[in-house]
């Protein structure tokens, strides 16, 4: 939104400035940009040779698919052989305001001097065009930078010329149409390619990317829930089976099953309140850690957060449900005995039954005892 990504770009082999003059009328577009985009080849003062991508854009800011210039500066009207490097590629190579790139042509090693670093949310993941080899880039093979409009239409050979005009529409469910309305106008400049927003792979990437992280944030809290529900109740079953004694005695002297059935099921909720204040304390300095840490490696240039106070709402439920889940089984159970057998202890009632997987597997049977026992236990 801040920095205005493009709605759709249409790239043609040459467009006049008088036509970009009539796409500024086309009713539903907002805003319009026109550009000189082309690939070169580019040496760094090291001596690596690049492919290199040059935007050549107006030194007038804002812009469609603007820039937010992280290092240095943005262009001054007039200013030639300066260029603006693109985030990823220039952090990758150590890149900073101050450094030169060199651009070859025709055997002559041309220097550009590099006047800022910047993040631009047609690159927030580096993706490649539609005629690209590969839907990826990498910014370690591909130096991608801005220039001014002159010097991009002297690297690309367009004087007065531009090749690529992105627009900003009011209204993007009717873009088609807007679509429709700027191919009229550029009928005769030889249009090669029309991207929408939903069709620009680095925008698809990037919600792929987000999917997948929506998909961990939502399957491992509740996997970890689901394993602290499994130990609340194998604690809690522990704890009524080692004072059977008390509860009995509890149960002869008069309390009532209610009483017993709070007294146990308080435990798990205890757990449930305690674990869900810290887990919601935890849980937002995490997220918030690593919010940023995501963004940082993507490279993103801006980055927003906004406390949801909604889902922490709904993690502490969820702890409270899951501890109430794992502790009202035990407590019930705790609250059925029988006063007598229950001071007697459990020696009395215990039968023992041969396990369904050593009736189904007689050999098992076989098995020394340091085996048996603690595959007996686990049923």
């Amino acid at each position: 939104e801040r920095l205005n990504f493009a709605d759709f770009s249409v790239r043609a082999e040459q467009v006049p400035r008088y036509v970009v003059e009539k796409l500024r009328k086309i009713r539903g577009v907002t805003m319009l940009t026109p550009r000189v985009k082309t690939d070169v080849s580019v040496e760094l003062a090291s001596g690596k040779k690049l492919m290199g991508r040059t935007l050549g854009i107006p030194p007038e800011q804002p812009q469609v698919d603007d820039l937010l210039v992280k290092k240095g500066r943005f262009f001054k009207k007039g200013e030639s052989r300066v260029c603006i490097a693109e985030s990823h590629f220039a952090d990758f190579y150590g890149i900073k305001p101050g450094d030169y790139l060199y651009y070859l042509r025709q055997g002559s090693r041309i220097p550009i001097k590099v006047i800022g670093v910047a993040g631009n949310p047609e690159y927030l993941v580096l993706a490649g065009d539609k005629g690209d080899f590969s839907p990826m880039l990498s910014a370690s093979t591909m130096a991608i930078f801005w220039v001014p409009t002159e010097d991009a239409r002297w690297m690309a050979n367009l004087p007065n010329l531009y090749n690529q005009v992105l627009f900003k529409v009011a209204d993007y469910s009717r873009v088609d149409d807007t679509v429709a309305s700027a191919e009229e106008v550029m009928k005769n400049t030889g249009i090669k390619e029309v991207v929408t927003r939903d069709q620009h792979n680095g925008n698809n990437m990037l919600k792929m990317d987000l999917e997948g992280m929506r998909s961990f944030a939502l399957f491992f809290p509740l996997l970890f829930l689901g394993i602290a529900c499994f130990s609340i109740y194998i604690l809690l079953s522990r704890l009524v089976y080692t004072q059977r004694p008390f509860i009995g005695v509890m149960r002869a002297m008069g309390y009532r099953r209610r009483d017993i059935l709070g007294h146990y099921l308080s435990f798990a909720l205890i757990i449930g309140l305690i674990g869900a204040v810290v887990g919601m304390a935890a849980g937002f300095g995490l997220s918030y850690f690593i919010t940023t840490m995501y963004a940082r490696t993507l490279g993103f240039p801006l980055v927003k957060t906004r406390t949801y106070w909604l889902v922490l709402l709904q993690g502490g439920m969820l702890s409270l449900a899951f501890c109430a889940f794992a502790g009202i089984v035990p407590a019930a159970r705790s609250a059925r005995l029988d006063p007598s057998k229950a001071m007697r202890g459990e020696t009395l009632e215990t039968v023992f039954k041969q396990p369904l997987l050593e009736r189904v597997l007689p050999p098992l049977k076989g098995l020394p005892m340091f085996l048996k026992v603690p595959l007996r236990n686990m049923f």
